[in-house]
Order: structure tokens, then C-alpha cells, then sequence
């Protein structure tokens, strides 16, 4: 509990830097200098990254027991949802804390969040709601015998036990990274599990792919940090994307719905394509009968 509210007043602490005491001391006059938005994003990913090692912490022992699922193993499903809840959220903070220091106080949290970025982190938090719904049905099937264990636990170079036809490590073990990347079955457990291995490079591709989006966005300014451009606020009400609670697109441009508003970076609709296709092969090879493994 001590090492909980610790790492909490420290994450907070960082968060205040980020959102505030950064632009207190380097900005002024309402404006902001690039690298002084950057290191206020970089501040404020910081900030949340240790507030993650903080529940972590409060539900295992591991700083990083976020990621920890119940079979006691490194969920890549876990790491997808977190990773993109950090980024979206720090980048909306982010965004947020650099139009209150820029004049815009009063319409803050007016911040557009195209529709794909609500999309990849739907995609990833269904993904990680199916994921173990497809492991309890093979937890379902018959007992795993004492020769299939026997097997999984030499491939796994530690002990395995057996919950029907899954393998789990036992409580007092120390999960791996590496179980990311392995397979969930005693036939599979100690082998590599291809589907995981792309799902974790191109999980981490696009991540890294709309980090650095937002960085330069924010570098650079314009539409991000100040208001959106004319065309591109008529375009988006046109497509009712942004409608600000008005019923059609005539009445929320005549009530001037946009006007100072700024958005995020748009994730490009054939990188959502990519992250589903992957998450549906993830889910199907997760998903497929395994022959029981008889020897190592």
C-alpha cells in the first residue's frame, strides 16, 4: 500500500509538472515555444505511465501487473489496451493543457477525436474482451493429462499446470515478457505463437506510428494546439462527425459548431484496416482446436 500511494503522489506530481509547471516557467505571454508543448506531452505520458505502475503494483506485486492476466502470463491483449489508452489520453491532456495555456481556457475541452481513433481503441478492447472469452472455452475441455503436462512444462523450461487444455503458470511464479509471444495451450506453451508475433509488431508499429503523429502535430502547431481550419471544420460537419449536439449539419454551422475547436491527429483508415485484419487472425488462431501435445 505504501509503494501504491507512493508511485500515485509521484505520477501526480509529474502530471502537475506537465499540464502546468512546465508552461508556468517556460511559457509566456499565451504562447507556447514547440519544445516546450513536447516536453509537456512527454511530461504528461510520464505522469500516466507511472499511474499505470501504481495499479499495477496494487493488484500484484509487479510494476507491471497491469499486463498480468489471470493465468499468471504477459497478456499482449492487456499490453493493446493499455498502450492505446495511454497514448489517446496523454495526447488528449496533452492538448487540453496547451490550449489553456494559449488563451483558450474557456473552450479547453473542445478537442475533436476522429472517429478511427475511437475505432482502434475499440478494436483493441474487444479484442482484449474476446481473447480470454477464448481461452475459458478450452478451459472447458477435458483435463489435460499428466504426459501433456509433463511435455509443455520441458518446452516451457519451468513449471506449467493445467486448466483443461490451457497451460498456467503457477501463482508463485514470476511471469514473463516472453509470454506475450508464446503459445496459451499445453500443446503450444513453450513455442512461438506466430499470431501473437505479428499482432505484437504491428501493435507497436502503429503506436509508435500515431505517437510520433502526435508529437509532430503538436511541434508544429495549427489545427492540434490552435483551431481547426475553415475547410476542414465545414468538411467534418458535412460528414456529421462534428455536429455539437445539433440535430443537422445547417444548424450546427449557422450556430458556429467548430468555431476554436482543435482536433487530434487522424489515424488513416487503412492502418484501422491492418489492426483488424490482425486482430481477427490473433482471435481465429487463438480461437483453433490444438492437437494435444505428446512429447517435448
Amino acid at each position: 500500500m505504501r509503494s501504491f500511494l507512493g508511485l500515485i503522489v509521484i505520477g501526480t506530481a509529474v502530471l502537475a509538472a506537465g499540464v502546468a509547471g512546465i508552461p508556468f516557467f517556460l511559457g509566456g505571454d499565451g504562447t507556447l515555444l514547440p519544445h516546450v508543448r513536447v516536453m509537456m506531452l512527454g511530461t504528461v505520458l510520464a505522469g500516466l505511465l507511472i499511474w499505470f505502475a501504481a495499479f499495477g503494483r496494487a493488484i500484484s506485486v509487479y510494476w507491471t501487473g497491469m499486463l498480468v492476466n489471470g493465468l499468471n502470463n504477459y497478456s499482449l491483449s492487456r499490453l493493446q489496451m493499455v498502450g492505446w489508452t495511454w497514448i489517446i489520453l496523454g495526447s488528449l491532456a496533452a492538448v487540453c493543457a496547451i490550449r489553456l495555456w494559449t488563451g483558450h481556457g474557456a473552450t479547453a475541452l473542445h478537442i475533436f477525436i476522429p472517429d478511427n481513433l475511437f475505432l482502434a481503441l475499440g478494436i483493441s478492447y474487444a479484442s482484449g474482451v474476446a481473447a480470454p472469452s477464448l481461452l475459458s472455452l478450452k478451459a472447458r475441455e477435458p483435463q489435460a493429462t499428466t504426459e501433456q503436462v509433463a511435455a509443455a512444462t520441458s518446452r516451457f523450461a519451468e513449471q506449467v499446470q493445467a486448466v483443461g487444455q490451457i497451460a498456467e503458470r503457477p501463482k508463485g511464479q514470476t511471469p514473463r515478457f516472453a509470454d506475450m509471444i508464446l503459445g496459451d495451450d499445453i500443446a503450444t506453451a513453450g513455442t512461438v505463437d506466430i499470431s501473437k508475433v505479428q499482432q505484437l509488431l504491428i501493435t507497436v508499429l502503429l503506436l509508435c506510428a500515431y505517437l510520433m503523429m502526435v508529437v509532430v502535430a503538436i511541434r508544429g502547431g495549427g489545427a492540434v494546439v490552435a483551431a481547426l481550419e475553415p475547410g476542414l471544420r465545414d468538411g467534418l460537419i458535412e460528414q456529421k462527425a462534428l455536429l455539437c449536439g445539433f440535430e443537422t449539419a445547417q444548424q450546427a454551422r449557422e450556430k458556429g459548431c467548430g468555431v476554436n475547436w482543435s482536433a487530434l491527429p487522424d489515424f488513416p483508415s487503412t492502418l484501422v484496416t491492418l489492426l483488424g485484419i490482425s486482430h481477427a487472425s490473433y482471435l481465429a488462431f487463438k480461437a483453433a482446436p490444438r492437437a494435444p501435445a505428446t512429447g517435448s
